[in-house]
């Protein structure tokens, strides 16, 4: 009698884990939409409002964009068979920032955001400036549940790396080579974007 108790008891906790995990998934399903819809929202206004110059993302699904533009690639000389020499696009080469755009990128960004009454924070990392932007706030303090965009660019945009060596006296002494980066203040928000 006790063994068809106790299967009872676990075919009933089966059901209320079910249950609660269907529950649980229909909310964060509607949460994610919500936070879908807003960031969607967002970056066909923007889209709109800068006239295509910010461009679409690949998906609002991830809340964040790299925004940095680069110069065009190099071009190279390539010899045909026929031996005529044709210039074409160098796609192994590395592409330099273009710092004049990204800035006006940036600026566009954070100048539309701050003229809807956002808050834009920035922050940088060790290869990075970043920008995020508070579309929703949920509650009167920031949460992990606001709704944010959040836009990056290459650290090169916006500083300017200088590698100094360091000498290290040890028993055995050695040379180390640090970055770092020096950030002048940059106006985004009285900058003229064209």
């Amino acid at each position: 009698m006790s063994t068809d108790v106790t299967e009872l008891d676990f075919q009933s906790h089966r059901v209320e884990e079910l249950e609660r995990f269907h529950k649980q998934r229909l909310k964060e399903d509607q949460e994610n939409a919500l936070e879908r819809t807003v960031r969607a929202n967002w970056c066909v206004e923007i889209f709109e409002a800068t006239e295509g110059k910010v461009g679409l993302p690949w998906s609002v699904n991830y809340g964040s964009e790299d925004i940095t533009i680069y110069h065009d690639w190099p071009m190279k000389e390539v010899t045909k068979a026929n031996g005529e020499v044709e210039l074409v696009k160098d796609y192994g080469a590395k592409r330099d920032v273009n710092v004049h755009e990204t800035n006006n990128q940036i600026a566009r960004i954070m100048q539309f955001a701050r003229s809807k009454g956002l808050a834009v924070e920035k922050k940088y990392d060790e290869s990075y400036f970043r920008m995020k932007i508070t579309l929703h706030q949920v509650g009167d303090e920031p949460s992990y549940k606001d709704v944010v965009m959040t836009y990056s660019a290459n650290r090169k945009a916006v500083c300017t790396a200088v590698t100094k060596t360091v000498h290290h006296e040890a028993k055995e002494a050695y040379d180390e080579e640090t970055t770092e980066w020096i950030c002048e203040p940059i106006s985004f928000l009285g900058m003229d974007v064209d």
